[in-house]
């Protein structure tokens, strides 16, 4: 699990993927934010600025060499609600609530925001497919 930085942004990637799967978790580090958020804040519900998070969001795609418009992100409930992603969505309006999220379009970025929850990243190689779960203990315990 390698830590990567580019243009500031520092993030892990997970050696266990094939190459195609882009993938990363990313830190704090790179981002635009004041205190208390502390740079690299891409929450929208957390009271920062709405422009300073797209403009993180946007400094985390571009560090995955990703489109930020191929974002597919999810109103993030703690429950055990899965949606499949087909074309890209952002977040606003908080169309679909969920806490896991899968797609087989590779036009498609799955998109979450970590706490002091779990991160699960997903992968099916025969199906060529991939999911990202919020795994928070309250979704964990409805079995998510």
């Amino acid at each position: 699990m390698p830590f990567q930085t580019v243009d500031g942004v520092r993030y892990l990637t997970f050696d266990l993927f094939p190459r195609q799967v882009i993938q990363a978790v990313f830190t704090r580090q790179g981002g635009l934010s004041p205190d208390p958020w502390a740079s690299l804040n891409v929450g929208g519900t957390v009271g920062d600025d709405t422009p300073r998070v797209r403009e993180n969001r946007f400094r985390a795609f571009r560090a995955l060499g990703r489109d930020p418009r191929s974002m597919f992100d999810v109103w993030q409930v703690h429950s055990a609600d899965v949606v499949v992603a087909t074309a890209p969505h952002d977040s606003i309006p908080r169309e679909f609530k969920a806490d896991g999220i899968i797609t087989d379009n590779p036009a498609v970025t799955l998109f979450m925001r970590f706490a002091d929850c779990t991160p699960i990243l997903l992968y099916d190689p025969l199906h060529p497919a991939v999911g990202i779960v919020h795994a928070g203990w309250l979704g964990t315990v409805r079995k998510a």
